[in-house]
This record gives structure tokens, C-alpha cells and sequence, in this order.
């Protein structure tokens, strides 16, 4: 899909990438900037910058056992201990990370939203006051933590589409629902004395799609969210997508508790099922050139003693992996392929087709592992490397963009070819659309920007990976997405929720082509 993250993604107060003719445009009051950093940053940023003096080795810093613990969307980390500092990265919601040092190393900030600047493992410096804190029981801390984004798993939050969905800012009374409501309560009602999907499809077709049961859950403990945790908006667009931590039932109505602790009706939404295609580890036996095959029944051929290629029994598994022989046959207007499975050819066109180049880039520095990552827009194919040597391959979903006769695409919606890095990784961020206003794509897994409007990120409202889908950007399957994210450089320190390209470190090529 295209760029965005809630509330402009490089800006100072607002981190919110934006939808719009790219990948879904970042508003960008601030870029990190690979080049220019003055001296002092680059000391900050770099564990060892070889252009430096030699220094003689110092002594291990002392260890404090003190944390610094999130209590707002954007809890800024900073190079210096100064506000407006162009930041480094970020921790949200119930997040937490180690101090680095101990207090006496601590240094007073500049009234009650920064009291104190407190210097962060494994370099930069968080200010303590109304966004965070250094008490783990903090009351406000311990009601965040306790649905905090699970980033462990390739899905940070569960998902689910808005049906022009209200959010409530704390837990709705009767009369408060009945207020913003009315008209969808009084269907709801209808639709729950109705007999099947059809006959509530006849008077509301969204109630129709939508989970009208109770979860058996108990409501959340009352809390009323700050601006600095709340989103702004008090409607979701029809279309935008809510990310969410947790179902529960309350005065008789199933809710769902979203990332910002805003709180939504269930009947209002229609849920995300989760996508379970993942790629192939070349490392694991996997060979390039391959394919995989596309969904639904797709026939099954062998070849015949006499050459020729027949139909034979099955079909293809959807969505898995072969390898190829290289071998191919041209019979009656169709391209065959060999696979490496037991006699089995597959037509051309029930495949996609990977097949890298395996030549690394120039640009590639000569030190660290060599991390590449090659993509094919109209393959519908991405393949990571470690210098010359295949470890990953799978499906994405490049730019929609209409096609030129040359075979290329057309500049809007379409995914920039070129040679870009990695500068920015977000594990989850919201997406706003220049396009459509206040259209939405709440929360969206392993972000990693590579140019301007444009990253590499999952894509959990669609299932068609290996097809032209997004506005821009690169879509992954939420699992590819997470296995890419924990692979490229720069790697996340712990407990970082995003971060910008550190100065002088390696980070991870990407190499866009048709």
C-alpha cells in the first residue's frame, strides 16, 4: 500500500506517515538526512567512527537497573539532551528501555512535560515528565503496558475495516452511544432479531458483514486517554482501518480497546483474517530460479514419453515453492516449466516466477554481511541476499500502476525502480491518505522506508501477494514482513520502537527493478 504513519511520521509532535499518489506520502517536516550531521551527532551515533582519533579504551559503563517506561504515542529519543534535536528514533505506548549509566548521569530537563533528560542504551536521551516515566508502577504506565503492541509477532495488533466507526474516548454510557448512534442501534437491534446474514443484508448491508455476538470478555478498567495517547479523530472513516489489542463486552454491546485506547463498537467493524503465506530460506535447501504457484486449483502437468506435455492428476499446492530445472517447453501457444519435483511441469502463467540476479549491487559496502534486498514490481517476486548468496525469497505486491508499452509502470501508484537504502524502520505505524482524507491504515507492521513516500512494509487488509496492489509501496505478507525487518541493517536496538539511519552504519540496499 502507499506511505503514511499517524501524525507525521518525521515531524516533531506527530509521527504520521500519509497516503497519497506513492506509497501513501510521509509528511515530512523532517527527513533524516544521510549526509550533513555535524561531528558531535556522528560521535553520538557511531559506536566507532574510524575516522576518529584512537581513543584509549574506557572503562564499562555502570549499569543502573533503571528503565525508562512510555506513557505517550511518541516518547522521542534524542542524540543530545536538548529539545529539538532531530531524533533518532522513538518508544510508544507501554514500551519500555534501559537507562544507560546511572542518575548521576542524568540531567534537568526544562519544566513539567520534560523534567528530566535521561541518557538510553544503547545511546541517545529520552526526557522524563508527562510522556515518561522512571516508576514501572506508574498507574497510567502499567494501563498501557498491559495491551501494548506485541512486536514479537508478525502481528502487532489484531485488524479490522471501518465501517464509518465511532471512537469513544473512554467507556460509552447508554445514552452516550444512543447520542452518536441512534439510527445504528436501532438496526442493530432489527439485526439481531433477524433470522440470517440475507435478511439483514436487505435493510443494512454493512451490519451484514459485521460480527454482531457477544465476546464474553469483561470491559477494561476505566481510563480515560490523553491527547497524547488518543488519536484525534472522533470517527474512522468508512475504509480506514482500526488496529486493536482487545474484545470485550460492554452494556450489552461488543467493543474492542484500539492501540491508542480509543474504545469502538464491534458491530461497526468487520474484522481482518490473517494471512498465513510466508517465503522460502534458500539457507534451508532452496534454490534459485523458482516459483511459486498462484492461488486456487491450478492444473498439474507432466510430460509424456513422447515430449509432449500433458495434464496430470491434482493441482498445485497454493502458494508453495519449487524449484526449476531450467528446462522449458513451447507447445501450442503456452510456455511449460520443469520443476525439480518429481516430473511435474507447471504452465507459465499459473506461476510466479522468481529468478534474482545474484550480482550485488556497487554501491554495496565491502565490510558487514553485504545485506541486499532485490525486487521485481511486475515479477511480484523479492529475494534477500547476503553479497552474492540467496537467503530469502517471496511474494510482494508493488504499485497498482497502469502499464506503459515499454513494460513499465506509469509515475502514479507505481513503485520507484533504483537503487535506495534503508533509513527509517518503524515496527508498527499508522497511515494517513493525501489522497482520500482521513483515510487511514492504522498501525501497519515492519515498516522500513527506503525513499521518500516509499517502504517495504506488511500488508494485512489483502491476501493477494505476487499481484500489482498498492499504491506505491512494497506489501509483504505480515510474516515476510517481520522476518525482512529483524534481517535488514540497521538492526532496532532493544526496546526501540522505531528509529532513523544511524551515521556510518551499514544499512540494508534495496534494488527496485520491473
Amino acid at each position: 500500500m502507499r506511505r503514511a504513519v499517524s501524525t507525521t511520521l518525521f515531524g516533531v509532535m506527530a509521527l504520521s506517515a500519509i497516503l497519497s499518489s506513492g506509497c501513501d506520502r510521509w509528511s515530512a517536516d523532517y527527513k533524516p538526512k544521510k549526509d550533513g550531521l555535524d561531528p558531535d551527532i556522528i560521535r553520538l551515533l557511531n559506536e566507532k567512527d574510524p575516522s576518529l582519533p584512537a581513543r584509549r579504551a574506557e572503562p564499562e559503563p555502570v549499569r543502573s537497573n533503571l528503565s525508562v517506561y512510555a506513557k505517550a504515542r511518541f516518547v522521542w529519543i534524542r542524540p543530545r539532551p536538548k529539545d529539538g534535536e532531530e531524533w533518532l528514533g522513538y518508544l510508544t505506548l507501554g514500551q519500555s528501555i534501559a537507562v544507560r549509566g546511572d542518575k548521576s548521569d542524568f540531567i534537568a530537563g526544562s519544566g513539567s512535560t520534560c523534567e528530566t533528560w535521561v541518557p538510553v542504551e544503547p545511546k541517545g536521551w529520552v526526557c522524563v515528565g508527562r510522556d515518561a516515566t522512571l516508576d514501572g508502577s506508574d498507574p497510567v504506565y502499567r494501563v498501557l503496558a498491559a495491551h501494548k503492541a506485541r512486536v514479537d509477532t508478525p502481528w502487532p495488533f489484531d485488524y479490522a475495516r471501518s465501517l464509518e466507526a465511532p471512537r469513544y474516548r473512554s467507556l460509552p454510557t447508554k445514552d452516550d452511544q444512543m447520542r452518536r448512534e441512534g439510527s445504528h442501534l436501532v438496526r442493530l437491534e432489527r439485526a439481531k432479531r433477524a433470522k440470517n446474514k440475507d435478511e439483514i443484508r436487505g435493510f443494512d448491508r454493512n451490519l451484514a458483514e459485521a460480527d454482531l455476538s457477544l465476546t464474553g470478555e469483561p470491559a477494561p478498567a476505566a481510563f480515560s486517554a490523553a491527547p497524547t495517547v488518543l488519536e484525534g479523530d472522533d470517527d474512522i472513516p468508512f475504509g480506514s482501518t482500526v488496529a486493536y489489542g482487545y474484545e470485550f463486552d460492554h452494556e450489552g454491546r461488543a467493543f474492542v480497546l484500539t492501540a491508542d485506547h480509543g474504545i469502538v463498537p464491534l458491530s461497526r467493524l468487520v474484522r481482518y483474517p490473517r494471512s498465513d503465506f510466508r517465503g522460502v530460506e534458500i539457507a534451508e535447501g532452496n534454490r534459485l530460479p523458482g516459483v511459486f504457484f498462484r492461488k486456487g486449483d491450478r492444473p498439474r502437468y507432466t510430460m509424456d514419453k513422447n515430449g509432449t506435455v500433458i495434464r496430470s492428476e491434482g493441482v498445485l499446492a497454493s502458494r508453495a515453492f519449487a524449484e526449476l530445472t531450467g528446462k522449458r517447453v513451447d507447445q501450442g501457444g503456452r510456455v511449460y516449466l520443469e520443476t525439480k519435483l518429481s516430473g511435474l511441469w507447471v504452465d507459465e502463467r499459473d506461476v510466479f516466477v522468481v529468478d534474482g540476479r545474484t550480482t550485488p549491487p556497487s554501491k554495496l559496502p565491502k565490510q558487514g554481511r553485504g545485506s541486499w534486498i532485490e525486487v521485481s514490481t511486475i515479477g511480484g517476486w523479492l529475494v534477500a541476499y547476503e553479497r552474492d548468496k540467496p537467503v530469502y525469497a517471496t511474494l510482494i505486491s508493488a504499485g497498482r500502476g497502469d502499464m506503459r508499452p515499454d513494460n513499465t509502470m506509469i509515475e502514479a501508484s507505481a513503485t520507484p525502480n533504483g537503487t535506495f537504502a534503508i533509513d527509517t524502520k518503524l515496527r508498527a505505524a499508522s497511515m494517513r491518505s493525501e489522497n482520500r482524507p482521513g483515510r487511514v491504515h492504522a498501525e501497519v507492521m515492519f515498516t522500513q522506508v527506503f525513499e521518500g513516500a516509499f517502504a517495504l512494509h506488511g500488508a494485512y487488509w489483502h491476501d493477494e501477494f505476487g499481484d500489482r496492489k498498492s499504491a506505491g509501496c512494497v506489501n509483504l505478507s505480515p510474516i515476510d514482513a517481520k522476518w525482512l525487518f529483524d534481517w535488514t541493517e540497521p538492526r532496532l536496538p532493544e526496546g526501540w520502537h522505531a528509529m532513523t539511519a544511524r551515521a556510518g552504519e551499514g544499512a540494508t540496499l534495496v534494488v527496485i527493478h520491473p
